[in-house]
This record gives C-alpha cells, sequence and structure tokens, in this order.
C-alpha cells in the first residue's frame, strides 16, 4: 500500500528564488538534512543528493524540469543498509500576490512501513526548512559565548551535556536518524530556572534528530505542545566570533499548530529559548 502525501507552505520569495533554493546544490544543503543534489537537472539524467563525507543518501531519476514552476525526481533511499523504493517528490511552484506557494507532493511513499513513514514525515521537514530559510524562522536568539567553538559544540550535541542546561535528562545520544527520548529534569545551571521548571518535572521530552554537521549545524524536530501531533523544527548553529563562539537557536513550523494554540505556543518558547541562551553560556561558564 502506498499513499500520497502533500504539504503545502506560503512564502515571502518570489517564484525565481523558491527555484534556485530547490536547484542549487549550496543552498538546498542548507535545509535538507546537510545533502545537496548532484545532477545535470536534464529529464531521464540520474540524481544523487550527497553528504558532507560524499555519501549518497538518495538516488533516484529527474522526472520534471520546468523552470521555475515544477520539478519532480524518483526517491530511493539508501540509509537503510540497502536501496529503498520510497517513490518520488514533486515540486510545484505557484506565484502568488505576496510571493508564491510550494507545494511537495511525496507520492508511493509505503506508509504501513517505519521507513516509509519515516521517509515521507522528512518531506515535511523538508519543506518547513525550505520555508524557514526563505522567509527567515519563527523564533530566533542569539548569544555570543567566550568559550572555543569546539567546547560549545560538544555542550550541545553531547545529549549529557545538553540536559544538564536545558534542563532534561535523555536515555541515549543524539544520532542522525534516531530518536532520543528523555524527560525533564531541572536545570544544574540556575537555581532560579531551576525552580520554574520543578512542577515540569519527569514530563517527557522526545528529540527526532535531522542534523548534525560537526561543529556547525545541529537540528533536531519536537512537539512543542503536549498531546499534539504537529512538530516543529530547531535548528542550533555555532560560529566563530571574534569575543568567543556565535550561537544562535531557531525554531519554525508554529503554522502547522492548532490556530488556537498557536500564538501561546511560539511566545512562550520565544522567551524559553533566551532563557536556554543564558543557560547555555552559564554551563560553559563554570
Amino acid at each position: 500500500m502506498t499513499a500520497d502525501r502533500i504539504y503545502e507552505v506560503e512564502v515571502a520569495a518570489d517564484a525565481e528564488t523558491a527555484w534556485a533554493a530547490l536547484t542549487e546544490p549550496e543552498t538546498v544543503h542548507r535545509y535538507y538534512y546537510g545533502t545537496a543534489p548532484r545532477t545535470t537537472w536534464e529529464v531521464g539524467s540520474p540524481i544523487e543528493f550527497v553528504d558532507g563525507d560524499g555519501d549518497v543518501q538518495i538516488t533516484g531519476e529527474v522526472l520534471e524540469h520546468e523552470p521555475p514552476r515544477r520539478l519532480a525526481h524518483s526517491f530511493v533511499a539508501t540509509w537503510y543498509g540497502e536501496p529503498d523504493d520510497q517513490g518520488s517528490l514533486h515540486w510545484t511552484i505557484t506565484p502568488t500576490a505576496t510571493g508564491c506557494r510550494v507545494t511537495l507532493v511525496h507520492r508511493g511513499a509505503r506508509a504501513q512501513t517505519r521507513e516509509g513513514s519515516e521517509t515521507a514525515d522528512g518531506s515535511r521537514h523538508i519543506i518547513d526548512a525550505l520555508k524557514s530559510l526563505l522567509d527567515g524562522p519563527d523564533i530566533s536568539s542569539s548569544i555570543v559565548i567566550d568559550a572555543p567553538l569546539e567546547r560549545v559544540w560538544d555542550a550541545i550535541v553531547d545529549s549529557a551535556a545538553f540536559g544538564a542546561w536545558f534542563g532534561a535528562e535523555f536515555d541515549g545520544p543524539f544520532e542522525v536518524g534516531a530518536t532520543t527520548t528523555g524527560r525533564i529534569r531541572p536545570t544544574a545551571v540556575d537555581p532560579e530556572v531551576a525552580a520554574a521548571q520543578e512542577p515540569h518535572r519527569g514530563a517527557p521530552l522526545v528529540l527526532h534528530v535531522t542534523a548534525i554537521e560537526p561543529r556547525s549545524r545541529f537540528a533536531f524536530r519536537w512537539h512543542p505542545i503536549d498531546g499534539e501531533d504537529a512538530t516543529t523544527t530547531v535548528e542550533v548553529i555555532v560560529e566563530e566570533a571574534a569575543e568567543g563562539t556565535l550561537v544562535t537557536f531557531t525554531e519554525n513550523g508554529f503554522d502547522a499548530l492548532p490556530e488556537d494554540r498557536r500564538t501561546a505556543a511560539r511566545e512562550g518558547n520565544e522567551g524559553g529559548w533566551d532563557a536556554q541562551t543564558r543557560l547555555l553560556a552559564g554551563y560553559l561558564a563554570a
């Protein structure tokens, strides 16, 4: 059994800008799980999505290429240990009065299998990340930390260290493509924040890790509202700065939440990430 998954976003960018974001390798790499396309884009030609290590993560064939409106290719995943046919991706760009509408149809995903379900869910992340790239994220919070980039990076991608400042404990490491379960455990950095977290001690926390690009980018999806299936995407970017390391947290995808809870969730998390930047700095200063 296969099923089509249809995803759609409105962006402020014009059709030509959106098209470039779908086809230019250096741009695709920024939102497509750290991979970039290698192809001539001629219909019938092969296409590969290659990660930063040069490993091919997706193979396929270009099915449509009509700039700047339609793009499609077949999709064979390789990360399950052997080629796994997951149908095809079909992109359509439609100009609007304020920018354009980008539609992604994932055809032929085998929804009843774990692999098919995970791959189709990944398509949701991709189009959300594309919107974030074109429009800017819903939430953004930055801080310059007086610590070497390598030390900052370790505090973010090591699940035990992350939990110590964030206010959580996790059952295992962060790994790309894996789900890490955990629970709220008040932060060890700031007693005032720890007191605010204490009533939530033990509440489940689930991170679906989507990217770990060494010493540059960590990304995951999570559920910002308990009991809701919708997820948002969090990205942590680290960069060298004159006075240490610049760390930027972004979160995007709140449009997928129920309308009556969307604003409160976004405002709550906006304040939360401001606090988390300070906790990270405090953890590294200890």
